[in-house]
């Protein structure tokens, strides 16, 4: 159980540095492309994580509002696709997991 909780630690962490814009771009590239190959999650979700996380240097960062405009719905449904991908990276099995370990190592 202590490893599910220092990867659920790691992965909030990253999640939160790519949104303080901590990370550079090609590294969040990096780690969104690996979320969208693991095709977890419906395309929904994935769709409005990588709005929520698809942070550019000069880009206005989306809010939970402001994608829910996009998107036709509430701010509830935004954040809950959101927390089920991020849910879905701290239960990754073995290779996936070693793998998102060393992009956020990086």
């Amino acid at each position: 159980m202590e490893e599910k909780e220092n990867l659920s630690l790691l992965v909030h962490n990253f999640l939160d540095s790519i949104r303080a814009k901590e990370i550079p771009e090609s590294r969040i590239k990096e780690f969104l492309d690996f979320v969208n190959k693991l095709k977890i999650g419906t395309d929904i979700q994935r769709r409005r994580f990588f709005m929520f996380f698809d942070v550019k240097e000069n880009q206005k960062l989306e809010t939970y509002t402001s994608i829910s405009k996009k998107e036709n719905c509430t701010c509830n449904a935004i954040r809950g696709s959101v927390n089920r991908i991020r849910s879905h990276l701290v239960w990754l099995k073995d290779e996936e997991r070693s793998d998102l370990v060393k992009i956020i190592k990086k």
